[in-house]
């Protein structure tokens, strides 16, 4: 994931997964970040500050096992700092949110994206309606 100029990765481990319950009651409840508990759409701005939280969570787990790493010698490098929500903010770009959540479900294992090869159609056949004109006319 990009955030200004710097390529960062998002983790998703349990300390993040418990860290998302906390924000919105879990992965089963992620919905709640875009739509509300009642289901109404929230305002660009709340859905904005709460992908902001939903980043800030992967991008942290993900410092915080490389800070672990090198503390234990397995990498070589300078302990990074963590992210505070207000400081994401102010890198990420609001234009941007649906990329954003492509790349937290993605990370989370949420989606993926694929190609539909060449010669493949991309609509399912109508079995009922293929029944359907093979009996009108036999």
């Amino acid at each position: 994931m990009k955030i200004g100029n710097q390529e960062v990765k998002l983790f998703y481990n349990n300390l993040a997964a418990r860290e998302i319950n906390e924000l919105c009651g879990g992965i089963k409840n992620m919905s709640t970040l875009l739509t509300g508990k009642d289901g109404e759409e929230l305002e660009l701005t709340e859905q904005f500050s709460n992908i902001t939280k939903l980043i800030r969570i992967l991008l942290n787990a993900n410092i915080t096992k490389e800070n672990c790493e090198i503390s234990l010698g397995m990498r070589d490098g300078e302990k990074k700092e963590k992210f505070s929500d207000e400081t994401l903010e102010t890198l990420l770009d609001l234009s941007k949110i649906k990329e954003y959540i492509t790349e937290v479900l993605e990370c989370m294992g949420l989606a993926s994206q694929f190609e539909v090869p060449d010669g493949i159609k991309l609509e399912s056949p109508d079995l009922d309606l293929e029944e359907l004109e093979a009996e009108q006319n036999p």
